[in-house]
């Protein structure tokens, strides 16, 4: 799914609810944002752009 794409986190946050996370957080972004700074599963390309460190798709836990 994200393999090969660049994203910023609000582009992120805002595919989430097409693959099914739902969440009523007002910080959504910002969790996001932690998500993608925490380097496990992404990589930070450019200032706020960041892709899937994975060969695969990244699968979104919920």
């Amino acid at each position: 799914m994200l393999r090969g794409r660049v994203l910023s986190a609000p582009e992120a946050a805002s595919l989430l609810p097409a693959v099914g996370y739902r969440s009523s957080s007002p910080n959504l972004v910002n969790m996001v944002r932690i998500a993608l700074l925490d380097g496990t599963m992404f990589r930070r390309v450019a200032s706020g752009r960041y892709t899937a460190l994975a060969a695969g798709s990244v699968p979104i836990a919920h």
